[in-house]
């Protein structure tokens, strides 16, 4: 089985008709603001189950507010290379957090992961593309079907979280 990284960079070169360079670039404030704003909409859609006892909106600005403060200035680097540096290893810290969190409560991302990647492909319009909206997502077809997650949680209920 293909890893997650992999998946995910087929649909990113299917999906965006693009070819992923092959080292390391530094991305661009735009690039940032779409991934922020995407992850962002993910963290509200997660916190849809618990809107009534607070607003998303509200809980995520109260969120941002009490979080730690940078150590380290837009100053402090001196290259693309220790700015690239700096990217991946926010990227990674905040997999890495996402990753132990959902592992605290046995909710297993690589049983999903498979499911969104292969999905993903599958968003296809009938013309045989796939289609981007204007402010750069991949649209969902007419007919789409998303993964099935609650029968992912089943199997995990079923058969534990954490054998494959």
């Amino acid at each position: 089985m293909r890893g997650a990284v992999e998946a995910v960079k087929e649909f990113t070169e299917k999906g965006r008709g693009i070819v992923c360079p092959g080292i390391p670039q530094r991305m661009s404030m735009g690039q940032m603001d779409f991934m922020f704003a995407k992850i962002l909409g993910e963290m509200r859609e997660m916190m849809v189950p618990d809107e009534k006892k607070e607003d998303p909106i509200l809980r995520l600005m109260r969120l941002v507010v009490k979080s730690e403060t940078p150590k380290k200035k837009s100053v402090d680097f001196d290259s693309d290379q220790e700015v690239i540096a700096e990217q991946l290893d926010g990227a990674i810290d905040i997999i890495v957090y996402i990753l132990d969190s959902m592992n605290m409560v046995a909710q297993n991302v690589d049983k999903g992961i498979k499911a969104v990647t292969d999905e993903n492909l599958n968003k296809k319009f009938p013309d045989g593309q796939f289609h981007v909206d204007k402010d750069g997502k991949i649209d969902k077809p007419p007919g789409f079907v998303p993964a099935d997650m609650k029968a992912i949680v089943a199997d995990m209920e079923l058969n534990g979280s954490w054998t494959y």
